[in-house]
């Protein structure tokens, strides 16, 4: 293999794992962008808070107080269209919608199994007591 057909193939495989298609809803591509956003800041708050002194700020520690700051800017901007398109009632809606199918999957697979009457009438209850009690260890931990 050629050097150039090296460096075309090595280019190629670059180009797909960096800029690879994917099929996502823009709602949650705003959501993602959002959460890594806040990480970014998290992540270049914790390099800036490493600095020695306050000095080391103006000197050492410069370029990640300015890589902080423009990612605080643009973590506000990628908040003020999640707000402004109502991502959170979205995401909400679609959560909720997945939830329903999966309590449907689960119901019918129930039903599937031939259970009693009296256990496929208890099973709604039951499903949705211990998803709330996974909610709640979730939210805890």
């Amino acid at each position: 293999m050629s050097a150039v057909s090296t460096s075309n193939t090595a280019l190629i495989a670059a180009a797909k794992r960096y800029g690879a298609e994917r099929d996502i809803n823009p709602y949650i591509a705003l959501l993602e962008e959002v959460r890594r956003t806040a990480g970014h800041v998290a992540w270049l708050g914790w390099k800036v808070e490493s600095a020695p002194d306050d000095d080391s700020l103006l000197t050492t520690h410069l370029s990640w107080l300015k890589l902080y700051h423009a990612e605080r800017e643009k973590l506000v901007k990628v908040c003020e269209t999640a707000v402004r398109l109502g991502l959170e009632e979205r995401v909400v809606r679609m959560e909720e919608r997945k939830a329903e199918l999966m309590a449907r999957a689960f119901i019918g697979a129930l039903e599937e199994l031939g259970l009693p009457p009296e256990y496929m009438e208890r099973a709604p209850a039951a499903l949705r007591r211990q998803l709330l009690a996974i909610e709640a260890q979730s939210t805890e931990g």
